[in-house]
């Protein structure tokens, strides 16, 4: 991590971040429909849940106090805590899964074969087929403050909540659903 180009730590950080709110916003593992007759038939990704926004709540925690950190400056400690950070939003999304940003990121990615190619700042791009390049954490926030905007109707209190976590002072808002998905983009 010491090492590692600012830009990488940028991509993973994004990644991190999408994790964490796309697992906390996910629709709610009782709500979602149709639901298999026998709880264990349940899908891995089973939707937001009591266990995994636990995990999320502490991601967005420790990513509000360490991220800038630990991209702008040699901060060993910051970049411990994204790394922690990480695992944390990786347990969340473990069992309640991911949704937009994630499914949108794949044909981002997938996209950028022809034209000019693209390669992001400091990737080596040589072992990818035709030097082509979208780190996936760039490919996953693209879309994220479209997508923030658009979910932070179907539970604004959820969004709001992250917003909040991640340093927004959200006191004052007056549209729920507006506000999030402003403060989320």
């Amino acid at each position: 991590m010491e090492t590692m180009p600012r830009q990488v730590a940028i991509a993973s950080g994004f990644d991190v971040l999408c994790h964490s709110l796309e697992s906390f916003t996910a629709i709610p593992y009782n709500e979602r429909v149709p639901r298999p007759a026998n709880p264990n038939l349940r899908p891995a990704y089973q939707g937001s849940n009591p266990i995994s926004d636990v995990w999320c709540q502490q991601s967005l925690r420790m990513l509000a106090e360490n991220f800038v950190r630990s991209v702008q400056t040699d901060d060993k400690r910051a970049k411990e805590e994204m790394c922690l950070a990480s695992t944390y939003a990786g347990v969340g999304f473990g069992n309640a899964g991911v949704h937009l940003c994630h499914g949108m990121s794949y044909p981002i990615s997938g996209l950028n074969k022809g034209g000019p190619r693209w390669v992001h700042p400091e990737y080596d791009s040589t072992p990818t087929p035709g030097g082509v390049l979208v780190p996936h954490g760039i490919s996953v926030v693209i879309s994220a403050p479209a997508i923030f905007r658009f979910t932070a109707a179907i539970n604004p209190e959820r969004h709001l909540r992250c917003a909040e976590i991640l340093g927004a002072d959200v006191s004052n808002a007056k549209s729920t659903a507006d506000y999030a998905g402003n403060l989320l983009a």
